[in-house]
């Protein structure tokens, strides 16, 4: 018990200094505000995470925590999805691959003449 108490203390003094170094090595105050906010936000689950594990709840707060981050990924990749199956790949693609992109097969053009430049402009000695 007496070792659970100094491992916590030793935590959030820790916490303290490591949160005072980050508050110093902000420049101006603009973001010095959420970083305030952010690290109080830890600072509060830091100092009641022993008693959420005396009361058994620390199992609990974990699982909706991953629940949520579950449900935030799969969001994601649902919009992602969505976007995929907006667009349509023959619009990436030069003519030459079954595409219909004029921007892709003007900068090919562009790049065959700059290569036929190169090649006419230079001077071979043999």
């Amino acid at each position: 018990m007496t070792e659970g108490l100094y491992q916590w203390v030793e935590n959030i003094a820790f916490y303290m200094v490591l949160m005072t170094a980050a508050l110093h090595l902000i420049p101006g105050d603009g973001y010095r505000k959420y970083l305030k906010f952010f690290t109080g936000l830890l600072l509060i689950l830091l100092v009641i995470s022993p008693l959420l594990k005396v009361a058994g709840m620390e199992k609990t707060f974990e699982e909706v925590f991953q629940k949520h981050t579950y449900e935030e990924e799969l969001r994601k990749i649902e919009e992602q999805t969505k976007y995929l199956k907006e667009i349509c790949p023959e619009d990436y693609l030069p003519k030459d691959y079954g595409g219909n992109n004029p921007q892709q097969d003007r900068m090919q053009e562009e790049e065959i003449a700059e290569e036929r430049e190169k090649e006419g402009g230079e001077e071979y000695s043999e």
